[in-house]
C-alpha cells in the first residue's frame, strides 16, 4: 500500500509540475509575443499558491509598464517633430538611401502635389529636375533647381544632408522656393548698377556739356553770328584747343566704359582643360613680376601640392588672379612692407587658390558694393575686374569671395 500510494503521489506531481510548466511557458510566450507586436494590454496576475514565481509576474508587468512609457513617449516625440517640420515653411523630405520615404512634411506634399508618396521614384512623374536633384545631390552640398510646378516657374535652392539610425543611412532633404530673393536681389543689384552708371556717365557728360557751351560761346558774338576764327586771340584759340582735347579725351573713355560693358555680358566661351595649378600660379608671378618690383611689392608663392590640378580655362583663371594681384598692388601703395601671397591648396575635395594681401583691408561702406560691374575707388579704375571675376568663377561652377579685416589685409578666395 505504500508503494502504490508512493507511485500515486510522484504520479500526480509529475503531472502537477507538467500542467505548472506549461502554463508559465505559454504566459513567457505570450509575454514575448506582446513585445514582439507591441501588444501591451497583456496583465499577468501574481498567482498566490505559487509564491515562488510572484516575482516573475510582477517583473512581467513592470517591463510591460516601462514598455508601453518608452511606445508613449516615442509617440509623443514623433508627434512633436511631425508639428515642427509642419509648422516651418520649407519643404522637408527625409528618405533612405534606397529612396524609400520615411518622412515628408505637409510643405513639402504642398509643393510637390502629393498626398503620402512611399518612395523617391514617384516624384519622377510630377518633375524630373526634383527627382534628379533628390537623387544626385551630394550630402553637404547646395543645389538651385530651376523648373515649373503649378504653372508657374520656381527657383528652388535644395540643400543636402546625411546620417545614420541604427546602421541605416537617411538623407535629409530641404527644398526652398528663392523667387521672392532672388527678384529682391535682383532689384537691388540693377538699382545699384544704374546708380554707378549714372554715376560715371554724368560725371563724363557734365564736363563735355559745360565745355561745349564754353566753346560756343567762345565762337558766338552776342547777337548769335559766328565770329571768324582770325579775330580770335593766340589765348582764346589755346583754350579752344585745350577744350577740344578734353571734349575727345571724355569722350573716348566713355566710349571704352560703354565697351566694357559690352565685353563684361559677352564673355567668351570657356575652353575646359586640365591645368596644373602650381605652374599657372608661376606662370602668373613671372607676369605679374615687373610691376610687382616697380611697386616695391614682394610676390610669394604657397603650394602644397606640386601635382594640384583643376578642370577649367588657363587664360580665363589666370585674368583673374592678374586682377587680384592688380587690386592688391593698389591697395599697398601706402603700406612700407608690401606682401602679396598666392596660395593653392585642396580641403574637404575642393581647390582653393587665395590671394592675400598685408593691406589697410577694404572699408565697410564699400563691402557690399565691390562686385557690382563699374564700382571702383580707384581714380584710373573701369571698376569691371572683380565683377568680371565673378562671372568667370560662376561659368566654372565655383565662388570668389573674401576676407577682410581693418588694418591687417584681405584674402580673396577662389572655390572650385
Amino acid at each position: 500500500m505504500a508503494s502504490i500510494t508512493f507511485g500515486i503521489l510522484i504520479l500526480i506531481s509529475l503531472i502537477e509540475l507538467i500542467r505548472f510548466l506549461n502554463q508559465t511557458n505559454r504566459e513567457l510566450g505570450n509575454f514575448l509575443l506582446s513585445i514582439k507586436h507591441g501588444d501591451l494590454m497583456n496583465y499577468y496576475p501574481a498567482r498566490v499558491s505559487e509564491k515562488t514565481f510572484k516575482g516573475l509576474s510582477q517583473a512581467f508587468n513592470e517591463v510591460i509598464e516601462l514598455y508601453k512609457k518608452t511606445k508613449i513617449d516615442r509617440e509623443i516625440q514623433y508627434q512633436y517633430l511631425q508639428n515642427v517640420i509642419n509648422h516651418i515653411n520649407l519643404a522637408v523630405i527625409c528618405y533612405k538611401d534606397n529612396g524609400v520615404i520615411a518622412l515628408i512634411n505637409q510643405p513639402a506634399r504642398t509643393m510637390l502635389g502629393i498626398k503620402n508618396p512611399v518612395s523617391v521614384e514617384q516624384f519622377r512623374s510630377i518633375d524630373i529636375k526634383i527627382h534628379e536633384a533628390l537623387t544626385e545631390i551630394v550630402p553637404g552640398k547646395n543645389r538651385l533647381v530651376k523648373t515649373i510646378l503649378h504653372g508657374e516657374v520656381q527657383n528652388l535652392a535644395v540643400f543636402c544632408t546625411s546620417f545614420k539610425l541604427q546602421e541605416t543611412s537617411y538623407r535629409l532633404v530641404s527644398l526652398q522656393n528663392i523667387n521672392n530673393e532672388l527678384e529682391e536681389q535682383e532689384l537691388e543689384s540693377w538699382q545699384k548698377l544704374i546708380r554707378v552708371l549714372t554715376h560715371e556717365i554724368m560725371n563724363s557728360v557734365t564736363p563735355v556739356s559745360s565745355l561745349s557751351s564754353a566753346v560756343n560761346e567762345m565762337l558766338t558774338d552776342n547777337s548769335g553770328k559766328r565770329i571768324p576764327l582770325s579775330r580770335l586771340g593766340s589765348d582764346d584759340i589755346d583754350d579752344l584747343y585745350r577744350s577740344l582735347e578734353t571734349i575727345e579725351d571724355r569722350s573716348k573713355w566713355l566710349l571704352e566704359f560703354l565697351g566694357s560693358y559690352k565685353n563684361l555680358t559677352r564673355l567668351p566661351k570657356p575652353d575646359f582643360q586640365q591645368v596644373n595649378v602650381p605652374d599657372l600660379l608661376n606662370r602668373t608671378r613671372e607676369l605679374m613680376d615687373k610691376e610687382c618690383r616697380r611697386n616695391s611689392v614682394k610676390l610669394q608663392l604657397e603650394v602644397e601640392d606640386s601635382n594640384l590640378s583643376l578642370c577649367a580655362d588657363d587664360k580665363m583663371i589666370q585674368q583673374v588672379i592678374i586682377n587680384l594681384i592688380a587690386n592688391a598692388i593698389d591697395a599697398l601703395k601706402r603700406r612700407r612692407n608690401k606682401i602679396i601671397i598666392l596660395k593653392a591648396f585642396v580641403a574637404e575635395g575642393k581647390n582653393y587658390i587665395h590671394v592675400t594681401d598685408n593691406g589697410p583691408g577694404i572699408d565697410e561702406e564699400h563691402a557690399d558694393k565691390i562686385f557690382i560691374p563699374f564700382f571702383t575707388t580707384k581714380k584710373k579704375g573701369s571698376g569691371i575686374g572683380l565683377s568680371l571675376a565673378r562671372q568667370i568663377m560662376r561659368i566654372h561652377k565655383g565662388t570668389i569671395r573674401y576676407q577682410s579685416f581693418k588694418g591687417q589685409g584681405t584674402t580673396f578666395i577662389l572655390e572650385f
